[in-house]
């Protein structure tokens, strides 16, 4: 149905419209050529979190813990994304994230104007089976989790999803080779994703990917210097992240994935030393088309004061998800997660004063997501 404002308008242009001819018709939609191949999709989700304290409860938690305020309704994320994909009738591309709310604040952006989560442009060129080339702000090869919110099993992303970078500034090259994924780049940074570096030594990284028989099995890396490790721009310090991802849909109501990475430093100027290890395994089952539940586990362990502990790290969190779809746009979702940590100095919970003196805690959410276009 045509809104009323615009119905006199159109019904006073249909005739002129239907005596143009075909071509001059087709010359009053410039951006046909330009949006073609273009899309744009959003969301927005809003949450209510609770920790299962004191009635004082404080806003703080681990690094590990991406909802920190307490008994706290928030504007998760609002979030638009348009991709243009490069392909071979239209080898030149872009993409685009832009995101509003909560998450943004957590990833630097600013409350008010919100976050360019990621953003790239992209050529594939005929070399081979196609080689893609982005540049710009892009997201990172490792991990199973990420930061948009509707793609992941739960509410909250993980401990192990603590470990991994986000997003980085630089180049990646990908393409297929027999069969096999490759991936390379060379970026600014490994954790901090600054546009202005201020380091000459850069980060690399890269990816090999499979699909065996319905099963995707990925293996990445980033390795470099990166200032997050107290590593000064002349030092000898570098930190190594080693990811593998296995992922499965077994059956039409189930789907499981394993994370597991490992991340070590090397060099004379270390501000840490030692090594850490983290394992996430997360499955969904859907009991019906509208239902299901989701529950992931995870360990991470350190050696030393590697990970701004004190001595050495174990770190636990289990996690329960229930989601259900409402309307085909819209799906509420209520969890609850369960973290300990032996490291209460530096990685332990909030007491009602809000001093770091506990070792576990438990955490109570409810979420609300509408999709445009469905889920």
């Amino acid at each position: 149905m045509i809104p009323k404002p615009h119905a006199a308008l159109f019904a006073l242009s249909a005739p002129l419209f239907a005596a143009l001819p075909v071509a001059a018709q087709a010359a009053e939609n410039p951006f046909d050529s330009l949006l073609a191949g273009t899309e744009v999709s959003a969301w927005a989700a809003g949450s209510y979190m609770h920790r299962l304290k004191e009635s004082s409860d404080a806003n703080l938690g681990t690094g590990y813990f991406s909802h920190p305020d307490a008994n706290t309704f928030s504007l998760d994320q609002a979030w638009l994304s348009i991709d243009k994909a490069a392909t071979e009738d239209s080898r030149a591309g872009f993409h685009l994230d832009y995101t509003y709310g909560k998450i943004a604040e957590q990833q630097g952006g600013n409350e008010d104007s919100g976050l360019i989560y990621s953003g790239w442009v992209s050529y594939l060129a005929p070399i081979g089976e196609g080689v893609e080339i982005k540049a710009g702000r892009l997201t990172t090869l490792l991990g199973a989790e990420v930061l948009e919110t509707n793609a992941n099993y739960n509410i909250t992303r993980g401990a192990v999803y603590g470990l991994q970078p986000i997003t980085h500034s630089g180049v990646i090259a990908s393409t297929t080779i027999g069969g096999t994924g490759v991936a390379f780049g060379v970026v600014n940074d490994l954790y901090s994703d600054t546009f202005d570096d201020d380091s000459s030594q850069k980060v690399v990284t890269g990816q090999l990917s499979w699909d065996i028989e319905g099963t995707y099995v990925g293996v990445s890396a980033i390795y470099g210097q990166d200032n997050s490790q107290g590593c000064a721009p002349s030092a000898d310090c570098q930190l190594g992240v080693y990811d593998l991802l296995v992922s499965r849909d077994i059956s039409d109501a189930f789907s499981a994935w394993l994370n597991v990475d490992y991340l070590a430093t090397d060099g004379d100027d270390l501000a840490e030393t030692g090594s850490a290890l983290g394992i996430a395994a997360a499955g969904r089952y859907a009991f019906s088309d509208t239902t299901g539940f989701a529950l992931r586990v995870e360990r991470i362990t350190a050696e030393e004061d590697f990970l701004i502990a004190d001595d050495d790290l174990e770190h636990w969190t289990i996690t329960g998800t229930l989601d259900h779809k409402l309307t085909p746009e819209l799906m509420i979702r209520a969890e609850g997660r369960f973290d300990k940590s032996d490291e209460v100095a530096n990685l332990g919970f909030a007491d009602g004063d809000g001093t770091l003196t506990e070792d576990k805690q438990f955490t109570a959410m409810v979420e609300v997501i509408y999709q445009l276009g469905g889920f």
